[in-house]
Formats: structure tokens, C-alpha cells, sequence
């Protein structure tokens, strides 16, 4: 998945979100801080709006797949940056992300 994260072709770098979105639970939560939050903090500084939008809708998975303080110290940042974004549509995929972590942890 690294390999695909630091791809030139920004397809390819999406390619380990879509993977993660559906993974990330399965995997478990110490393999998701441990090495993938990684790849999603590298790719959340993307010069393609497309793949940091999508890095927002996998916060919203890696937030169901770890523990409440892993979510305050690994996922808000991420989000937090994403959301005052120089693009529309990235800041609008966090605002959903972000609503979507209230509702989880309520």
C-alpha cells in the first residue's frame, strides 16, 4: 500500500484509501494506528484535491476501527487540517466525516 500511496499517478495513490475504507475494521485497531494512519496522514497532504477528500471518508473509518483517544490524537488533526482546506469539496467531505465521528461516539 506504500508503494501505491507515493504512486505519481494520483488513481494509484487513491487506490489504499478504498482499500482501507472497507478493511479498516477487519484489521484491527493496533494494525490501523501502527501502519495505517500513516499512509492516510501522507496522503491527507496531497496536491489532488480528489485524494484528500477521500482521505476525509476514511477518517470516518479508521474512527469506527480505534478507541475514543486514538481518534482525539491520530483522526482530528487530520481533520481539523482537511476541513479548513483551500478546497470546497475536500473541507465538505470532512465536515461529513466530522459529523459522522459525533454521532459514532455519542
Amino acid at each position: 500500500m506504500v508503494d501505491s500511496a507515493t504512486h505519481r499517478s494520483y488513481l494509484q495513490r487513491m487506490t489504499p484509501l478504498f482499500c482501507l475504507n472497507e478493511l479498516c475494521e477487519t484489521i484491527g485497531a493496533k494494525y490501523v494506528i501502527e501502519k495505517v494512519m500513516s499512509i492516510v496522514q501522507l496522503l491527507s497532504g496531497d496536491d489532488i484535491p480528489n485524494v484528500r477528500l477521500n482521505v476525509a471518508k476514511t477518517l470516518l473509518q479508521v474512527g469506527r476501527a480505534i478507541d475514543r483517544n486514538s481518534v482525539k490524537k491520530y483522526v482530528k488533526p487530520l481533520l481539523t487540517k482537511l476541513m479548513n482546506d483551500e478546497d470546497f469539496d475536500v473541507r465538505y467531505f470532512a465536515e461529513e466525516t466530522r459529523t459522522g465521528e459525533i454521532l459514532i461516539s455519542k
